[in-house]
């Protein structure tokens, strides 16, 4: 009783209290989300919780389930979240689901990067797909916890994989694109299946075949090939992205490996982008100014060096399409941007008077204002690196 006369008086308070600005003008607050009596919360095992999500006018409680995440991330003070509903809801406005990620995106001070490659990968083809996310505010046991980035887990409902399809399956960055194994062979869960549960049926020797044909089939056989396994309209569009953004991290992880069923060829869709436009992945300023290694994946090796294969000429020619339709031009990227600042901009303030941009985590000092603009001016920088590169307007 006491904890629902406590919602109360907060989703009160929120509908009473609209900003305004300097003009007058009132300004819209961030969809809240407010987790409640989680317990002790742990990185494994999901712990029951209570949600309030208040978005304008509309409040909904939910009950769910809560646990960090993180891999690399898990050493930073402000944590990520993975919560499940009980029931699948549309939060923010984004397909209804029951599984879903709060992104603390501690380290990207814009809180844009990841969203950015995401909505741009989605908006160069409609089959290519990433997650889809929202900012929101968030509040643990009634504290403000800062601003987050709610997201779409890659699962494989999010992905259009059905029980039904024996041949669909969903591998979250495999180890695939390595000249030799990472770990050994013994790993319980080497390739990383997510789906179906490895439990229930192994479909990992599929990725076993994969990696052997990469690795091993001859020159003939892989040209003959490769049509078969991958999706090649795909594979150039996460190549662009990659290079785009600049993202060395995600050659050879921070994806996920699906295919929708037996006869369909493998995918790519994208995950964790933090690792771009001017930032490495633990901040440090990327000046970009050696070219990225991307033959350190055997995969785009072989497309790169089989020339028969034609496949720096596709890249050349996807570049200079994209950049012809306006989506990879600055105008294109920082009406995104700006749009997300426009989102953001009072709620990144609360979020670094929680968070220090001085923290001892970052490689600088620099304010969110400033970060934009090494963001922009990284932007425009690798935009005319690549239009020399694939010789656009030339």
């Amino acid at each position: 009783m006491i904890r629902f006369l406590f919602f109360g008086i907060l989703v009160f308070l929120l509908f009473s209290c609209n900003s305004k600005s300097n003009t007058g003008v009132k300004t819209q607050e961030l969809p809240l989300i407010s987790i409640s009596e989680p317990g002790k919360l742990n990185w494994n095992e999901k712990v029951p919780c209570d949600v309030w999500y208040v978005d304008g006018k509309d409040s909904v409680f939910l009950n769910a389930g809560i646990k960090m995440r993180g891999g690399s991330s898990s050493r930073l003070p402000k944590h990520s979240f993975a919560f499940e509903l009980d029931n699948k809801f549309p939060l923010c406005g984004l397909p209804k689901n029951d599984d879903w990620i709060l992104n603390a995106n501690y380290i990207d001070k814009t809180f844009m990067r990841h969203k950015l490659n995401f909505d741009l990968f989605r908006q160069m083809h409609p089959e290519n797909l990433a997650p889809k996310s929202a900012f929101v505010r968030l509040e643990m046991n009634g504290d403000y916890y800062g601003l987050f980035v709610l997201m779409q887990e890659m699962n494989a409902g999010n992905l259009g994989l059905k029980k039904k399809n024996d041949g669909a399956m969903l591998f979250k960055e495999p180890p695939v694109f390595f000249e030799k194994k990472k770990d050994a062979d013994t790993h319980e869960n080497y390739y990383q299946q997510k789906f179906p549960k490895l439990v229930k049926v192994d479909k990992t020797n599929e990725l076993s075949r994969l990696h052997d044909f990469i690795l091993l089939s001859s020159d003939f056989d892989f040209q003959s090939e490769i049509n078969s396994w991958f999706d090649m309209r795909n594979l150039v569009d996460w190549y662009l992205i990659l290079q785009l953004s600049f993202n060395s991290d995600g050659i050879t992880k921070n994806f996920i490996l699906y295919k929708t069923e037996e006869k369909i060829p493998f995918r790519i869709a994208l995950w964790d982008y933090d690792h771009s436009f001017g930032r490495d992945g633990d901040n440090e300023k990327n000046e970009m100014n050696s070219p990225m290694n991307m033959k350190k994946s055997v995969l785009f090796r072989r497309l790169l060096e089989i020339k028969a294969i034609g496949f720096e000429e596709m890249v050349k020619k996807r570049w200079v399409e994209l950049r012809n339709q306006g989506v990879f031009s600055t105008q294109n990227l920082f009406s995104k941007m700006d749009e997300m600042d426009a989102q953001i901009k009072l709620e990144q303030a609360k979020n670094f008077a929680r968070w220090s941009v001085k923290s001892e985590w970052y490689f600088d000092a620099n304010s969110y204002e400033q970060e934009l603009e090494w963001m922009k001016k990284s932007i425009r920088k690798r935009i005319a690196q690549l239009d020399k590169k694939f010789k656009y307007n030339t």
